[in-house]
């Protein structure tokens, strides 16, 4: 029986010198957790029974710069950006067909495995036709398109820690123009929809993390978009995605999941002890992930330990398991209002000829408005380009005064908002109804 490790670990001195392992575990805490994870049954992997047609990830990578060079460089992650330009609607008409001809090909020679290995005669899709050559200002701008689609043999991991056993698939399905995915060795969960959490033990938890009324209304509403506290990712560019609202390590291995696992280990010592230290996961000050080679016994930090929990699913394992206890829910909770809300976020605007530097707070008051910027928060970092649409309807408005533009909250939700509108959904408290500009539609494409 795989014992808590003492909690001593905690006064161990941390050690970075010129890229430097932090000294995180003792030595006989770092044999006593591979000890426990070498246990017969603890890891299992084993293939799949057969073979699927799945994105690649050169492919996906491909699709990702040639949105960025069109001038797309944070694209919704269900969207194929429409062409600007008559060129670029050639162009998108040969990728279609390019896409679908490689998933042709790839279906054939899954067919083909497939029949061999259940010993029976393979059953075709009907042919996609080969597309002509690709137009050559396409590759010259873009270069050469890769093979978009690969018949793969996916491998099925169980995990089993002494309270429960997770499963996964690496090699993750993907839609065919899906421009994140970068690592076919990656897995993903859902998780537990906050959905399907009962009102008693979810209302007591963000009662318990300081949430209003209001306030859980608004994230619950982009919350839905990404997944349950115990929902992970490491299949796309975020690396290693975990929880309610996708802290996510990026490519330095740390992020905002960096800062919420050192808010839990600050705060609550033994709940990251017994959810994460004696897995094989630690955070450094910095804010940096620390994952626990089982081999070797290395401290791998930062962009390596992104590498190591990618690789090894029995670490990212660790954060599934914690994100279905009350102890992580309630720190992610914590941690997502403090990385994430974006209502003091700093907007500016030129009124006459005095600059306006406000927080956002300022202008925008409803739910709606805090859920659409909520929302852009958590996929993209930031609150985009809302100084320059506040600006646009400034000038459309000939407002007088910074105040006056609150009135105009409608307008600018109706601009910015990014993977849902917030408008459409019953949920929200709305703002009052407003003029709604035509030039500054336009100029976001929502006239």
């Amino acid at each position: 029986m795989f014992k808590p490790l003492a909690a001593s670990v905690f006064a161990f001195v941390i050690v970075q010198v010129s890229g430097a392992q932090s000294v995180l575990w003792s030595d006989s805490e770092k044999s006593q957790i591979s000890q426990f994870w070498a246990e017969p049954g603890r890891y299992l992997i084993t293939p799949a029974d057969k073979y699927v047609v799945r994105l690649t990830t050169v492919g996906s990578k491909w699709f990702w710069d040639y949105n960025r060079l069109r001038g797309h460089g944070k694209t919704p992650p269900g969207q194929v950006p429409a062409p600007a330009t008559d060129e670029e609607a050639v162009w998108e008409k040969w990728l279609n067909a390019r896409v679908a001809r490689d998933r042709y090909l790839a279906a054939c020679a899954a067919e083909t495995l497939n029949a061999k290995n259940q010993h029976r005669a393979p059953k075709y899709p009907a042919e996609v036709p080969e597309p002509e050559l690709a137009d050559p200002a396409l590759v010259t701008k873009f270069g050469q398109p890769p093979v978009f689609a690969a018949n793969i043999l996916p491998n099925k991991i169980a995990v089993r820690f002494d309270d429960m056993t997770l499963n996964y698939s690496d090699n993750v399905d993907m839609r065919p123009r899906y421009a994140y995915y970068r690592f076919d060795n990656g897995v993903n969960s859902e998780g537990q929809s906050i959905k399907t959490i009962s009102s008693s033990e979810l209302d007591g938890i963000l009662k318990e993390c300081g949430y209003d009324d209001s306030d859980t209304k608004v994230f619950k509403s982009v919350s839905i978009l990404e997944g349950g506290f115990d929902s992970i990712n490491t299949y796309d560019t975020g690396f290693v995605s975990v929880g309610f609202i996708q802290f996510a390590s990026l490519r330095e291995g740390g992020g905002s999941l960096g800062r919420a696992l050192i808010n839990y280990k600050n705060e609550d010592p033994k709940g990251f002890e017994a959810d994460f230290h004696r897995y094989g996961i630690e955070v450094t000050p910095d804010e940096k992930l620390v994952a626990l080679d089982f081999e070797t016994k290395l401290e791998m930090v930062g962009p390596d330990a992104n590498n190591q929990i990618i690789k090894d699913k029995r670490l990212i394992a660790a954060f599934q398991r914690a994100g279905m206890y009350r102890p992580f829910r309630a720190s992610q909770l914590k941690s997502a209002r403090q990385v994430y809300w974006p209502m003091n976020d700093k907007v500016s605007v030129t009124i006459g000829s005095q600059k306006v530097v406000r927080p956002l707070s300022d202008f925008v008051h409803s739910e709606a408005g805090k859920a659409i910027f909520l929302d852009r928060k958590v996929n993209t970092g930031n609150i985009g380009a809302t100084s320059a649409a506040l600006q646009a309807i400034a000038d459309a408005a000939k407002v007088e005064k910074p105040e006056d533009l609150a009135k105009y909250e409608a307008l600018l939700i109706k601009c910015m908002y990014y993977r849902f509108d917030p408008m459409k959904t019953d949920e929200l408290a709305k703002p009052e109804p407003c003029e709604m500009f035509s030039s500054v539609l336009r100029r976001y494409g929502r006239d």
